[in-house]
C-alpha cells in the first residue's frame, strides 16, 4: 500500500514536470494550447462590398483596401452566413418596395452589391494597401 503511494506521488509529481515543460518552451509559461486557443479567438473575417465606380457600377478591380466593410465575422462560413443573411434581407426590401420606385432601384444596387462582396480574412495583407473602410 505504501508502494502505491509513492507510485501515484511521482507520477504527479511527473504530470506536474511535464506540464511546467511545456510552459516553458514558449518562454514566457503560457502553455501552447492557451496560444493557440487566444490566436484563434482573435482571428476575424470581413464581409467587403466593392467600391463604386462610375455611375452605379462596382469597381471590382480595385485593391481589397478600398472594401467597404459591411459586417465581421469570428470564421469564413459565419462570413458567408452573414453575406447570404444580408441579400435576403435585401430580397425582402425589394419584395415590399414598389417597383420602379426609387427605393426598389436603390434595392437592386445594394443585392448587386451585396452579391458581389466577398468574405476576407482580416490579416489579408491586401487589406492593408489603401485601408479598408468601415
Amino acid at each position: 500500500m505504501c508502494s502505491d503511494f509513492h507510485q501515484g506521488q511521482n507520477q504527479e509529481s511527473s504530470r506536474r514536470g511535464l506540464i511546467d515543460r511545456v510552459r516553458m518552451r514558449n518562454g514566457d509559461g503560457v502553455p501552447t494550447n492557451v496560444r493557440h486557443a487566444a490566436a484563434l479567438a482573435l482571428a476575424v473575417w470581413y464581409l467587403i462590398g466593392p467600391p463604386e465606380k462610375s455611375g452605379s457600377d462596382n469597381d471590382l478591380k480595385a485593391p481589397l483596401g478600398k472594401w467597404k466593410i459591411i459586417d465581421n465575422y469570428t470564421d469564413v462560413a459565419a462570413c458567408e452566413q452573414g453575406r447570404i443573411a444580408h441579400l435576403s434581407e435585401w430580397y425582402d426590401r425589394a419584395d415590399s418596395d414598389g417597383v420602379g420606385t426609387k427605393a426598389a432601384i436603390n434595392d437592386a444596387r445594394m443585392l448587386v452589391w451585396i452579391d458581389e462582396a466577398k468574405c476576407v480574412s482580416a490579416d489579408d495583407p491586401s487589406l492593408k494597401s489603401n485601408s479598408a473602410t468601415p
